[in-house]
Formats: C-alpha cells, sequence, structure tokens
C-alpha cells in the first residue's frame, strides 16, 4: 500500500490546479464505496423484507395450529362421551363401582 501511495504522489513540480485535483484513484475508490453502500442499503432492505415475510408466515403457521389443536380437543372429548357412554352400556356394575371408588378418592383428598 506504502509503494502505491507513492506512485500517486507527482514527481514534478505541480501547478495549483494539479494539487487540488482529486487522483483518479481516489475518485474510483469514492464510486466504489458509494456502490457498496448502495448494494448494502438493498441487501438490508431484502433482509427486511424477507424478516417480515417470515413473520408473517408463523403467524399463519401459529393459527392454523391453534385450529387444529381446537379440532382435535373436540373431536377427543366427543369420542370420550361415545366411548363411556358405550362402556357404561355394556358394564353398568362395572361403572357403578369405579364411580364410587374415584368418590372415595376424591372425599380421602379433600379432607
Amino acid at each position: 500500500m506504502a509503494f502505491r501511495n507513492n506512485i500517486n504522489k507527482p514527481t514534478h513540480a505541480s501547478t495549483p490546479e494539479e494539487e487540488n485535483a482529486p487522483l483518479v484513484d481516489e475518485a474510483l475508490d469514492a464510486v466504489n464505496n458509494r456502490e457498496l453502500e448502495a448494494a448494502e442499503q438493498a441487501f438490508e432492505a431484502t433482509n427486511d423484507e424477507e424478516l417480515s415475510a417470515i413473520g408473517a408466515e408463523i403467524e399463519r403457521i401459529k393459527e392454523s395450529i391453534a385450529l387444529i389443536s381446537q379440532a382435535t380437543s373436540h373431536y377427543v372429548k366427543r369420542r370420550v362421551a361415545e366411548n363411556s357412554t358405550d362402556m357404561i352400556a355394556e358394564n353398568p356394575i362395572r361403572a357403578a363401582l369405579w364411580a364410587a371408588f374415584i368418590g372415595f378418592c376424591i372425599g380421602r383428598l379433600s379432607r
């Protein structure tokens, strides 16, 4: 880098106009820096858009999961009610004994 800096310096007596004129390398660096900054800003904008889209997709997935869990809960409740009704109808003595046992356990725990 030091060698490059020495090359860009004029070796002859320069006029005031030449001293104030920007070097070609400096002008190119400025243009490249502007292009790099523009590319970084575009990249950040693209990332922000992608993050927003991902966030919206996550919200839709959450809503879908909530609906699925609600439907599953209703299904399980209905099946348990149907199965317990069938079990009571098929085995009324067994159902009465289970009810008595559960009542006894609840009574013991509430003391």
